[in-house]
């Protein structure tokens, strides 16, 4: 079924069976415009007529009710005392809750600060790592310096300054 919107003319294919069997709003995806379409009020359908009501149930004679067994029904001497959540009972009045207290300084939520022995120990950590990587590197550099100059010829001043040449 083709519908479209009566505000800014935007046309849809929809098909009927995501209309129902009555007519329903729709929205415009364009615009957001909601209405009804037209088509689908002509197409819907009219409710099928009420079933007739059944008959009633034919009378039942004596004969076909079978008989009742009640037991005996306990005997009280004194009606109890009203419990207090019955009604007529006296109120009773809950007692009153209050809030917890919230500390500014606690409610807001910030990130712990590390200790500064902590700190201190991941700078030291930190710094050993980079003097082992530097002197890897130095290492590397020298022993296979002969390689390195020839790859790159301006390395070999370098190793001139060091006296390494």
């Amino acid at each position: 079924m083709r519908i479209v919107c009566p505000t800014c003319s935007a046309a849809y294919d929809v098909p009927p069976a995501l209309l129902g069997p009555t007519a329903r709003k729709v929205r415009c995806a364009k615009c957001l415009h909601e209405w009804v379409p037209e088509e689908a009020r002509d197409a819907a359908p009219e409710p099928p007529p009420a079933p007739p009501p059944s008959p009633p149930p034919p009378a039942a004679t004596m004969a076909q009710v079978p008989p009742m067994v009640t037991a005996p029904m306990p005997v009280m001497d004194a009606l109890p005392e009203e419990p207090e959540h019955m009604p007529g009972a006296p109120a009773v009045e809950a007692p009153r809750v209050e809030p917890p207290r919230i500390d500014p300084e606690i409610a807001v939520l910030r990130r712990p600060k590390p200790s500064p022995a902590g700190t201190q120990m991941q700078t030291m950590v930190a710094l050993a790592a980079s003097v082992l990587i530097l002197c890897a590197l130095a290492g590397a550099a020298t022993t296979w310096r002969a390689q390195v100059m020839r790859a790159w010829p301006p390395s070999e001043r370098v190793f001139a300054a060091i006296g390494l040449r």
